[in-house]
C-alpha cells in the first residue's frame, strides 16, 4: 500500500513537472531569463485553483522542472548576469551599484552570484559616467542636469565630478 502511494505521488509530481517544463521552455526559448524570472512567470501562468488542488506536489514538481531546464543549460544565472553586464556596458553604461541593484532586486539573482560575476569584470564607474556624460551633453549644456542625470544612474558625486572635469578639459582642448 505504501509503495502504491509513493508511485501515485511520483506520478503526480512527474505530471506537474512536465506541465511546468512546457511553460518554462516556451518562456526561456524567446530570450535569456534568470531562474527567478522563470519561477515568477511560471507561477503567474498557473491557474490558482489548480495549484491549491495539487499543493502537496507543487513545490517538488516545480523545483524538478527548474532543475531540468538548468541541466539542459536553458537557465543559468551566472550566464544571465554576464549577458546583462555585457549588454549594459555596450548599450547604456551604468554604475556598478545600479547593475548590482538591477540584477539582485529586479531580476532576482542571488547576491553571491551577482558578486561572483562582477568580480570577473573590470568595471570602471568613471569610464561609464564619462560615456554617459558625453551622450547627455548632446542634449543639454546645463551642468546641474548632467550631474543629476548621472547621480540618478547610481554614480557617486566624486565620480560624476571627475567625469565632468574631464569633459570640460576635453572641450577646452578642442
Amino acid at each position: 500500500e505504501d509503495r502504491l502511494i509513493d508511485d501515485i505521488e511520483s506520478l503526480c509530481i512527474g505530471v506537474l513537472s512536465a506541465r511546468f517544463r512546457k511553460i518554462m521552455i516556451s518562456y526561456v526559448a524567446s530570450s535569456v531569463r534568470s531562474v527567478a524570472q522563470t519561477r515568477k512567470y511560471t507561477q503567474e501562468k498557473l491557474n490558482k485553483t489548480e495549484k491549491d488542488d495539487w499543493d502537496i506536489f507543487f513545490t517538488e514538481a516545480f523545483d524538478q522542472a527548474l532543475r531540468y531546464l538548468q541541466d539542459l543549460g536553458y537557465l543559468d544565472d551566472y550566464e544571465y548576469c554576464r549577458k546583462y553586464i555585457n549588454t549594459s556596458m555596450k548599450l547604456k553604461p551604468s554604475s556598478v551599484l545600479m547593475i548590482r541593484a538591477e540584477l539582485e532586486n529586479v531580476r532576482g539573482i542571488p547576491a553571491d552570484i551577482v558578486q561572483s560575476v562582477l568580480n570577473e569584470y573590470e568595471l570602471d564607474d568613471f569610464d561609464a559616467a564619462y560615456k554617459l556624460l558625453i551622450k547627455k551633453a548632446k542634449q543639454t549644456e546645463d551642468k546641474n542636469k548632467m550631474f543629476t542625470f548621472l547621480m540618478r544612474k547610481g554614480f557617486g558625486y566624486e565620480t560624476v565630478n571627475k567625469a565632468y572635469k574631464k569633459y570640460i578639459d576635453n572641450l577646452s582642448e578642442t
